[in-house]
């Protein structure tokens, strides 16, 4: 159990940098494009990406005894 958990940290925080580095992008690009379609766009990008997170940290989380 403990090989898992050790395993899964550094992919934890590859993860966050990288969501880290989309939003930032996303936020420019946001300010850069004034059109609804690509805030739209963005946003339910952001959406699904902040979704597939949530998802991913609930099944990565240890089960509660």
């Amino acid at each position: 159990m403990g090989m898992v958990s050790s395993v899964m940290e550094p992919v934890k925080v590859v993860t966050r940098r990288v969501l880290l580095v989309v939003v930032f992008t996303g936020r420019v690009y946001m300010v850069m494009m004034p059109d609804n379609l690509g805030r739209w766009m963005v946003g339910n990008i952001f959406f699904m990406v902040t979704r597939l997170v949530s998802a991913m940290e609930f099944v990565t989380a240890p089960p509660p005894l």
